[in-house]
């Protein structure tokens, strides 16, 4: 009995680490970098510029909720600060 459990336990960590490893995959490519370029002077609200690891990327995933703002996808043009 006692190798039994230590074997689902052994079965359920290699899982997880597996999935882990998985969902981290997944993940780096949808949450994209920004870096933050200013401050704008009326509002006092942070404006960003998102970076791209890949430069035909053309849509920006926002990871969570930044003031309960949210935004469409960005419509710039590929190789382009805008």
């Amino acid at each position: 009995m006692k190798k039994v459990l230590s074997l689902l336990v052994l079965l359920i960590f290699a899982a997880f680490t597996f999935s882990s490893c998985l969902l981290w995959d997944v993940l780096k490519d949808r949450y994209i970098p920004y870096e933050v370029v200013g401050k704008d002077p009326e509002t006092g609200k942070l404006i960003v510029r998102f970076t791209f690891d890949r430069p035909a990327a053309t849509t920006v995933h926002l990871a969570g909720q930044f003031n309960n703002w949210t935004a469409p996808p960005s419509q710039g043009t590929p190789g382009t600060d805008n």
